[in-house]
C-alpha cells in the first residue's frame, strides 16, 4: 500500500510540475507577444532555464568565493605516472 501511495505523490508532482512549466511558458510567449521580452529570449522555461545554467556552472567553477562553491565536489588531481620509452635508441638524420 506505501509503494502504491508514494508512486501516485510521484505521479501528482510530476503532473503539478508539468502544469507550472506549462503556465511559465504560456507566461514568455504573452511577455513576448506585448514586447516586454526581447526576441531572442528562449520560448520555453526548459530552454530558458538551460541556457542560464552553464554560464552559472562556469562562474562557480572558476570563482572559488562564490557561494555555491562549498557544494562542488573536491577537485581531483590526476597524477599519470608514464613510463619512459622503452628504446634508447635515437634517430639520426
Amino acid at each position: 500500500m506505501f509503494k502504491f501511495n508514494e508512486i501516485q505523490q510521484q505521479t501528482k508532482d510530476e503532473d503539478k510540475d508539468e502544469d507550472d512549466r506549462a503556465r511559465l511558458d504560456a507566461f514568455l510567449r504573452r511577455s513576448k507577444k506585448y514586447g516586454y521580452c526581447a526576441d531572442d529570449v528562449p520560448t520555453t522555461v526548459t530552454d530558458l532555464f538551460a541556457a542560464a545554467d552553464q554560464p552559472l556552472f562556469k562562474r562557480v567553477l572558476n570563482n572559488e568565493l562564490h557561494v555555491l562553491q562549498p557544494l562542488l565536489p573536491d577537485k581531483t588531481i590526476n597524477c599519470y605516472k608514464l613510463r619512459p620509452p622503452q628504446t634508447r635508441q635515437t634517430i639520426n638524420t
